[in-house]
């Protein structure tokens, strides 16, 4: 075995350590994150529940306050109230001879947190700095909010203990209203005061049962997870090892063939000469050189500039002085300059060549490597030529080859544990419990969702590596053909509300912008009665496109990220993550010059815009338009 394969396979199984610790990594990271959102979302939920219960008890409250109080039948859970002895009519009788004693709003919240406490173990307790009754004292985390609300008088929340259990604890101040006056004009109270708090405590033990249940369901999904995504790796990890052996072999071909156009190299009578800034003068020549342009010796021919080896003008009618600088200038800022261009030998005969200008950088200087060919003798080299460019045809077929075959292996274990699952719950289905087929089925999900994943970054990597040329597209029929793709739902209408422009662009690129848009739409759409409106504005230089819907909506906070490569993006109602589909959406706008945004209010739809330049580029050529994305690469 050669020194180099022990190199390279070294290397490969070193990356694949490194691609499976990665792997780990992110898979732990996303769960972690996962986790934490969960958690999150139980203590919004405990939030939640605790206001909700302070404004339940708030209405009513001052219900019965509007109306004085209310009247009960005396029992044993509701004596008169010694506090309300001031009032005449505390105590009333009816005509039938029952006994009626007036309960007033602290009396009746009193009454109803003993039962939710009961029934649903929610603590609420009315208190003050200053209770007229005793029991009404405020414990110490009560007393320091009351203490608190002098200074700052909003709700507080705060996971705290109570009696060794975890609760979510609320508090907001109660102001002093007109009514309040009637049962407490003892206290010195005028309307506005704070006089008081009520504060909620939600247990959350239930509530961390119920998260925990969930969170075990997630371990497990993203275990399968990252399993399938390392055996993806280990796969792929031995494919490319043969591949390595391959290649070493290929090299050595390579190799060989080198040498042997070399040979060709050194025998041909193409001239090599640099030039170097600001007089641009020849600094060196080949043999091949001096021989091109009659001079004696390098001596000589390095005395000389390109323009001085030219004819007064080219055959288009410029200055070779002029135009001979404007090459070396577009040499210099694009890297490299290929054209033809008439010379003169130095005892004046005139003879057309291509000319070859390389910027080239040695240390801390720049200059131009450029490579003359007398094309009159060209026929003979042509064959050599051709020969070459087959070779390196193959070559580059052979690296497309190797990296379709990396993607379809990384796909192949993704297709087994998918089909073997599939097989699992139609043979064995029947003798699994529930929560086996639920795993089964949260496994078949991770898997398609992972597979679908591995396209999407594939095709989100093509993308600025466009190979085929700019065309006039119809946007009717792209859009047209899109909506058959998409096969909406039959409660969902999509419209076209105008008649679309014809623009200049990758009829296959502008397609995926307006399927990942009306996907989404469809996707989230939560109403029984559906629709996607698609609509076309001019906007000066620019056509500016929409895609409308009546879906949940999307919070503001969230218009940038969701452009954004996988991220997590929390509601009041759920946890969202996005995935690749916007990421394509914007990254083929703004390849063509365009932008795209969104607005949207929640529960009122959503619009996405996106714009194009009415002539892509400026309406380039076809070499130019590749130009272009190569640039963009």
């Amino acid at each position: 075995m050669r020194y180099k394969d022990i190199i390279n396979r070294k290397t490969v199984r070193k990356y694949t350590v490194f691609a499976a610790l990665i792997w780990t990594t992110f898979v732990s990271a996303v769960l972690l994150w996962n986790i934490y959102h969960h958690k999150v979302v139980t203590l919004e939920i405990a939030r939640n529940q605790a206001q909700l219960s302070y404004e339940k008890d708030i209405v009513y409250r001052r219900w019965a306050a509007k109306h004085g109080g209310v009247y009960v039948p005396v029992t044993e859970e509701t004596p008169p109230n010694p506090y309300l002895s001031h009032i005449k009519e505390r105590d009333i009788t009816t005509p039938s001879g029952r006994k009626l004693t007036l309960m007033n709003p602290a009396y009746m919240t009193r009454q109803v947190h003993k039962i939710g406490a009961e029934q649903y173990g929610l603590r609420g307790h009315i208190t003050s700095l200053n209770p007229i009754r005793p029991e009404n004292a405020p414990d110490a985390w009560e007393r320091k909010m009351l203490e608190g609300f002098t200074k700052n008088p909003v709700g507080v929340t705060s996971l705290e203990e109570i009696d060794g259990q975890p609760y979510m604890r609320f508090m907001k101040p109660l102001f002093t209203e007109q009514a309040c006056l009637k049962c407490h004009p003892s206290q010195g109270y005028k309307q506005g005061d704070i006089r008081g708090g009520l504060s909620v405590s939600v247990p959350m033990k239930p509530l961390w049962a119920i998260t925990n249940a969930n969170l075990k369901k997630l371990v497990l999904g993203y275990a399968a997870i990252w399993f399938s995504g390392l055996i993806g790796i280990i796969t792929a990890s031995q494919h490319i090892q043969n591949q390595v052996e391959r290649h070493n072999q290929a090299e050595e071909s390579r190799k060989k063939s080198e040498k042997k156009y070399r040979a060709l190299f050194e025998s041909s009578m193409d001239a090599i000469m640099t030039l170097a800034p600001p007089e641009w003068k020849f600094t060196s020549g080949n043999p091949a050189a001096i021989r091109m342009f009659g001079a004696e010796s390098e001596e000589e021919f390095k005395t000389c500039s390109p323009w001085e080896l030219s004819p007064e003008y080219q055959p288009d009618g410029q200055l070779s002085s002029v135009k001979a600088r404007n090459m070396i200038e577009k040499a210099m800022q694009t890297g490299s300059n290929y054209f033809e261009w008439s010379h003169r030998k130095l005892q004046g005969d005139v003879f057309p060549a291509t000319v070859l200008l390389s910027k080239t950088e040695l240390g801390d200087k720049t200059f131009l490597q450029a490579t003359v060919r007398d094309i009159s003798k060209l026929k003979d080299a042509e064959e050599q030529r051709d020969k070459i460019l087959k070779e390196l045809e193959k070559v580059n077929s052979e690296l497309k080859e190797f990296a379709y075959v990396i993607s379809h292996d990384l796909k192949t274990p993704l297709r087994g544990i998918k089909t073997l699952s599939d097989w699992f719950m139609s043979d064995y289905g029947d003798k699994v419990d529930e929560n086996g087929k639920e795993q089964l089925r949260l496994l078949s999900s991770r898997v398609d969702r992972m597979h679908n994943l591995i396209d999407a970054v594939l095709q989100y990597s093509r993308i600025g590596r466009t190979e085929g040329a700019p065309e006039e597209v119809d946007l009717n029929e792209v859009v047209a053909e899109t909506i058959d793709l998409v096969a909406a739902p039959q409660n969902i209408t999509i419209t076209v509300e105008d008649n679309l422009p014809k623009v200049l662009c990758d009829k296959i690129r502008i397609g995926q912008v307006f399927q990942n848009l009306l996907s989404n739409a469809i996707k989230f759409m939560d109403k029984p009665q559906g629709w996607i409106k698609i609509r076309c504005e001019e906007q000066g230089d620019f056509w500016q496109f929409s895609v409308a819907d009546n879906g949940p909506g999307i919070e503001e906070q969230h218009f940038e990220r969701i452009f954004k490569i996988f991220q997590t993006l929390s509601s009041k109602n759920s946890y969202e993550s996005t995935g690749i589909g916007l990421t394509l959406v914007k990254k083929i706008v703004e390849l063509y010059g365009g932008r795209v945004w969104v607005e949207s209010k929640v529960g009122q739809g959503s619009t996405f815009f996106f714009t194009l330049p009415k002539q892509t580029q400026g309406a380039v050529t076809n070499e130019q338009f590749q130009t272009d994305i190569a640039y963009r690469r």
